[in-house]
């Protein structure tokens, strides 16, 4: 352990402890589960403290660099979004869409006992009071993760396209325009800077609108980054400060002893480590089930769709709002994605999902491109049944950190999830009030088998 930093685990435990587990490798101080956005956050702040770190990643491309849902996302990083999936007429307007295999939303039909336990948390979650309490921190979350993004932008010598161009959500109905702009203004607290636009207005914002789009709403503290570069300087900058980051290993199992966990087993042997940092997105719940913890999360399935940027298409960051489809702009490229499927594990593309999107974009846009034969790629994003993050320690487990359920903002919240992750293994105060994301919120309905 570091000099001066107070071990989690006392040091008569770790003697035994490290006895009891004689032919592990030593791995470091903490090992971070999990190569996506938040493991590499989660690894970032965590050097930054003084930790030794060792990353582990259970796949890998051919040029070594790390996998994940993030790098096919939209980039965005959106203080915009206060509203957790968990709200109102969600679940009412998820059944409507069930009906037809190009909408938003989807829920695949499966023997599962763990998916109906979080459809009924999902629905109990589906409130107007649960709105209203998770605004604040949700807005908070993200605007320390603007904050920070900056600070990556500035100061750590990597260049990820971070750009402050705001969202811009256009309607091609004026009755969701309508409702729209009604629940903002309830919210007026959250959202101190936002635009209201009439079908003239929008189209001077951008102009590469179909003449379908009757307005639109403005959120101008809202930014984008090219999630793939963001990434791999990330994990660059992680290699130069020390980290160890160990792809195509897989993690088998955890062992434990006296209330912690000292080692995995994995594909490639066994490792030790003081603490652990569960942040595998939607394989976080397979990480820990042989501890006999249950953790509700579900896998989200989305789809983008990469083509070349050219001049009819949007400059700034659109969110088609009806068809819950965000757009963005790169350098070199353009990006369409969106749809959540609740799939389980299952990576396998439904085409008719792409078509939806695509479908979408010729109904928002004034391009009409050949993209139809661009391979799409496909994330699960990790659900958690009330639409806010997972953060803490597991009850239980001392040296265990979990950091999952992000949903559909995984990237917007990476770096304020990292700093929050090297805050609890550090024993400090979180820069947040944790309440409502702490670990065990949900053991009452999810106890160890």
């Amino acid at each position: 352990m570091i000099s001066g930093r107070q071990p989690s685990i006392s040091q008569s435990r770790q003697s035994n402890t490290r006895a009891w587990t004689t032919g592990a490798r030593a791995a470091a101080d903490v090992c971070v589960l999990g190569g996506g956005v938040i493991g590499l956050c989660s690894a970032y702040f965590l050097a930054k403290e003084g930790f030794k770190v060792t990353l582990f990643d259970r796949s890998a491309s051919a040029d070594g660099k790390l996998h994940g849902t993030a790098p096919g996302s939209a980039g965005l990083i959106v203080p915009s979004h206060v509203v957790p999936m968990a709200a109102p007429k969600v679940m009412a307007q998820g059944i409507r869409w069930l009906l037809n295999p190009e909408s938003p939303f989807y829920i695949r039909p499966r023997l599962s006992w763990d998916l109906a336990k979080w459809l009924w948390k999902f629905r109990n979650n589906c409130t107007d009071q649960h709105v209203k309490d998770s605004g604040p921190i949700l807005r908070l979350l993200q605007m320390e993760s603007v904050s920070l993004f900056d600070q990556f932008a500035k100061n750590d010598g990597f260049s990820f396209e971070f750009e402050k161009r705001g969202l811009l959500n256009v309607f091609i109905k004026s009755f969701s325009l309508e409702a729209e702009c009604s629940a903002l203004e309830s919210r007026r607290n959250l959202y101190p800077s936002f635009k209201v636009l009439d079908r003239e207005q929008v189209r001077e914002v951008e102009p590469n609108l179909s003449q379908r789009v009757i307005g639109g709403i403005l959120h101008t503290e809202d930014a984008h980054v090219q999630p793939a570069k963001f990434l791999s300087g990330l994990a660059d900058q992680l290699q130069r400060m020390g980290v160890v980051i160990l792809s195509n290993t897989i993690v088998h199992g955890m062992e434990t002893e006296a209330g912690v966990v000292p080692a995995v087993a994995t594909n490639r042997g066994r490792y030790l480590a003081d603490q652990w940092v569960v942040a595998g997105g939607s394989w976080s719940s397979v990480l820990v089930r042989n501890l006999g913890i249950c953790l509700p999360v579900e896998a989200g399935k989305g789809y983008s769709i990469t083509v070349p940027r050219t001049h009819d298409l949007p400059s700034i960051p659109t969110y088609l709002a009806e068809a819950k489809v965000a757009t963005t702009p790169f350098q070199d490229s353009f990006r369409f994605a969106g749809t959540l499927e609740l799939a389980g594990l299952d990576e396998r593309i439904n085409q008719r999902r792409v078509t939806g999107i695509l479908r979408s974009a010729r109904e928002y846009l004034s391009a009409d491109g050949d993209w139809d034969c661009i391979a799409p790629s496909v994330g699960l994003r990790s659900c958690s049944p009330d639409g806010l993050p997972i953060i803490g320690r597991l009850p239980n487990f001392d040296n265990l950190i979990v950091a999952t359920g992000h949903g559909t903002v995984g990237l917007s919240l990476g770096p304020i999830t990292g700093k929050l992750v090297s805050q609890i293994a550090s024993r400090d105060d979180p820069a947040v009030d944790m309440g409502m994301l702490r670990a065990d919120r949900f053991f009452s309905i999810c106890n160890r088998s």
